[in-house]
């Protein structure tokens, strides 16, 4: 198995988005992805990009969890409005409460936000729905 890296995670989705346009959950991790990318704030490039792909995840499914997940990166890592990135999580879960890359971006929002307790549940919640996955 190869190492895992941002840069794959990110070919994968653009290969992803571009074999299937409609993809609604690829263009929504692939907003998270992009916003990631310009959390330091030093690459507007991916902001664009990433502004992008939010749009179309908006104009596929608006009233989607995917749409709350997209938003939910750019507000977190854009935005660095954690409180706001946690209510749009938030609705996300209820709309998908077995997501687990819902739970995992709840977690590290909460870390954020100084709710620890709070983080630490999310993660287990999330390991006892994909008790397998090595993340």
């Amino acid at each position: 198995m190869g190492v895992y890296t941002l840069w794959s995670h990110l070919d994968a989705l653009e290969e992803a988005v571009e074999l299937n346009p409609d993809f609604v959950r690829a263009w929504a991790e692939l907003a998270g992805v992009l916003s990631f990318r310009n959390f330091t704030g030093l690459n507007l490039e991916y902001n664009e990009h990433a502004e992008q792909a939010l749009e179309h995840v908006r104009m596929l499914a608006p009233a989607s969890a995917e749409y709350l997940i997209a938003q939910a990166y750019y507000i977190y890592y854009i935005w660095k409005h954690y409180k706001r990135a946690y209510e749009v999580a938030s609705q996300a879960e209820l709309m998908k409460p077995s997501d687990t890359q819902v739970l995992r971006l709840k977690s590290w929002i909460q870390r954020r936000l100084e709710d620890f307790d709070g983080s630490i549940e999310s993660i287990q919640n999330t390991r006892r729905l994909d008790p397998r996955n090595p993340i």
